[in-house]
């Protein structure tokens, strides 16, 4: 998956216009030093007298550690103080009438020369105030829909029989797209009553806005209850499955904005037709309104009534952090592939796109690169589900400082109208936009197991950006080194008759400098791409290669792998790298007395006396790892020494761009054409 960015950068400064946009492709970088991002939300808990138990996330890509809470016999931590990775922390808070305050302090590492060094440190204020925090169960807003009979359907906007009760309610209203009615046709529910909002041609919405909230009122309860018919025109059956993933629920704070959050549906208490939807969730700041959209991506379906908004136990962390703005149309990855041509043309002019997906990069496992985020359909399992997002900043580049993302998340991505452009570039489906611009937002909603997928190596093209696993691989006859410090490494494995190309990307954590074993089998796990036409597996940990890993002590890297002397004479040395090498030593001797050769641990010296022969002088250095007595690995070095002069040389200064400098018989034609000055000058002129 190799790539070239400086050329591409190169190109961006001669080209203006390609500089606008970021060309389309997903090549390999060297990764820099890795200095891990840190963020936690939400940074603030409040708990009353009666306690109980509240959610706090650790965003971090690197390791971390929490502080605060020693000597704090209130509260307690779990599941741990210290880990890697995002981890959800939840602090416990007995009952309590005396007020208590703390500010947990979050610290990431780096490992910095092999010495752990802070990076950076976020905090978490955790207070306890009796009386001082609304309980849970408070009404902040319901809406039944009212009870009037209806004998049709009515337009939101025209609708009057709103029966909105709660502390914040006093001030909501109602809006609805053109298809959104409130109707008392089709199935009954028996809570409050049979009129209730039916969603007609997809998408459609129904939106409650400006919830008032009061001061700290972040841990929030939504439910609600819904309903899915569908008629089978050929058996006349009808499907009431409710889809949660069709009827999309998210929240905003000022009506632009939005947020998707999950929900739980359970089978209606009333008929079987209508379920019941509970979200606990915690808003990650407060604000003083709430704005609560319900939007259906399948028409004429679902229907929604008795909403109910109250202070809840929290839960799942909202940020308000980004997403379209006003109504944005579904899209799934497949629709997107399918639209894809050789020519980078806009997804979408007029309307932002949307769909959701589970991150598949793992910045966390090393194998990733500048600018490239994978993405897949959550549970996939069939090839055509997995795309590229190609671009810099926070929501794609993994080496950003604010990429935030992991392995497992679930997110909601957001394709700006008239900004997200795709291409299938070289085979590779890749949706990107121009540099400096926001050309998508991506929102953490969840997070979703990412289990590989088996497939045949021939079909990796197919699985692109998704997790995957081939069977039966077999390694080249020759071992080699999976990536070195500075450098990509390329392999070509085979499996199923097929060639099989494995790509490490430079510095890989546990794979950098080692080797995988000569004619091993296996099984290979990563994520695959595609670079040039050529599908690659890109593994993401060193489990995922496993089958091909040894114990075995080996020379890695022998640096330089051949060596050159002047007649003169000279000292040179030979640096040697090796893996699993612990009791074992270096020896080191050359086939030619001409050379004198030592050894320093793991540096070679090399000696070359003045050469007196008239020739040059050539030899071999083997370098040996040896472990009880014998050789475990050997590599060569050649050497070669270059011959005395003659001592007839003539030594000319001359510049030769004045053309008057010319010797008589000079062929000035061939000047230009490799002509031989040295031969010209002296060999019998």
């Amino acid at each position: 998956m190799k790539k070239l960015h400086l050329f591409r950068w190169l190109c961006g400064v001669v080209c203006a216009s390609a500089a606008l946009a970021f060309p389309g492709c997903s090549d390999n970088d060297d990764d820099p030093i890795f200095v891990p991002t840190l963020d936690v939300s939400p940074t603030e808990l409040k708990f009353d007298e009666k306690g109980g138990a509240k959610t706090f996330e650790v965003v971090c890509d690197g390791m971390w550690k929490i502080t605060g809470a020693e000597g704090q016999e209130w509260l307690a931590l779990t599941p741990e103080t210290e880990g890697s990775g995002n981890r959800t922390i939840t602090v416990t808070v007995g009952a309590d009438q005396t007020a208590h305050s703390v500010e947990l302090k979050v610290t990431s590492y780096a490992s910095i020369m092999g010495v752990l060094k802070e990076v950076d440190t976020k905090t978490v204020k955790v207070e306890q105030t009796p009386g001082g925090v609304a309980p849970v169960g408070e009404l902040i807003w319901s809406e039944t829909c009212g009870t009037e009979a209806l004998s049709g359907s009515v337009l939101i906007a025209d609708y009057t029989g709103w029966t909105k009760e709660g502390m914040g309610a006093a001030e909501v209203t109602y809006t609805g797209t053109e298809k959104t009615t409130v109707r008392a046709s089709g199935l009954q529910n028996q809570g409050s009553g049979h009129n209730e909002i039916f969603f007609g041609t997809a998408p459609t919405s129904f939106t409650a806005n400006g919830i008032a909230l009061a001061a700290g009122q972040t841990a929030l309860k939504l439910t609600f209850i819904g309903s899915y018919s569908k008629k089978n025109e050929t058996t006349g059956e009808y499907d009431n499955t409710f889809d949660p993933s069709k009827f999309k629920v998210s929240l905003s704070k000022d009506g632009e904005a939005w947020t998707d959050i999950e929900y739980t549906v359970s089978g209606g208490e009333a008929t079987p037709y209508w379920v019941s939807a509970t979200s606990d969730f915690t808003l990650a700041e407060a604000v003083d309104k709430l704005y609560i959209r319900f939007l259906a991506e399948t028409s004429s379906v679902y229907r929604l009534d008795d909403m109910k908004l109250e202070t809840g136990p929290g839960g799942q962390t909202v940020n308000f952090g980004g997403g379209g703005s006003g109504d944005v149309v579904a899209i799934t990855i497949p629709e997107i592939i399918a639209k894809m041509t050789a020519e980078q043309t806009v997804l979408d002019a007029s309307a932002d796109r949307t769909f959701e997906a589970v991150v598949v990069t793992d910045k966390q496992g090393g194998n990733v690169n500048n600018n490239n985020l994978q993405v897949m359909t959550p549970g996939a399992t069939t090839a055509g589900n997995g795309i590229t997002l190609y671009g810099s900043g926070k929501y794609t580049n993994p080496n950003d400082a604010e990429f935030a993302f992991a392995k497992g998340d679930k997110v909601k991505v957001t394709l700006k109208a008239g900004k997200a452009r795709i291409v299938n570039y070289q085979g590779l489906y890749e949706v990107t936009g121009s540099q400096g611009d926001e050309w998508c937002v991506i929102e953490k909603i969840g997070t979703q197991a990412v289990v590989p997928v088996t497939v045949a190596a021939s079909d990796l093209a197919s699985f692109q950006g998704m997790a995957v696993t081939v069977k039966g691989a077999k390694a080249p006859a020759t071992a080699a080194v999976w990536c070195e410090a500075e450098k990509y490494g390329t392999h070509t494995f085979t499996a199923g008759g097929s060639d099989l190309t494995v790509f490490v990307q430079a510095n890989m954590p546990g794979l950098v400098g080692t080797q995988y074993v000569a004619d091993a089998t296996g099984d290979v796990t990563g994520y695959a791409t595609v670079y040039k036409n050529n599908a690659q597996i890109c593994p993401q940990t060193v489990a995922d290669v496993n089958a091909f890993l040894s114990s075995a002590p080996a020379i890695s890297a022998v640096t330089p792998d051949a060596l050159t002397f002047e007649a003169a004479g000279a000292t040179k040395e030979v640096n040697v790298s090796t893996v699993n090498a612990e009791g074992c030593k270096l020896e080191a001797a050359s086939d030619n007395a001409h050379f004198t050769v030592s050894v320093a641990e793991n540096r070679i010296t090399v000696v070359a006396a003045e050469n007196t022969t008239g020739a040059a002088v050539k030899g071999t250095l083997t370098v040996r790892l040896m472990k009880d007595g014998a050789a475990v690995d050997t590599k060569t070095v050649a050497m070669t020494q270059a011959k005395p002069a003659s001592g007839d040389e003539t030594v000319i200064t001359a510049d030769f761009s004045v053309k008057a400098n010319y010797p008589a018989d000079f062929p000035e034609l061939s000047a230009n054409n490799n002509f031989d000055y040295q031969s010209y000058f002296f060999v019998g002129h």
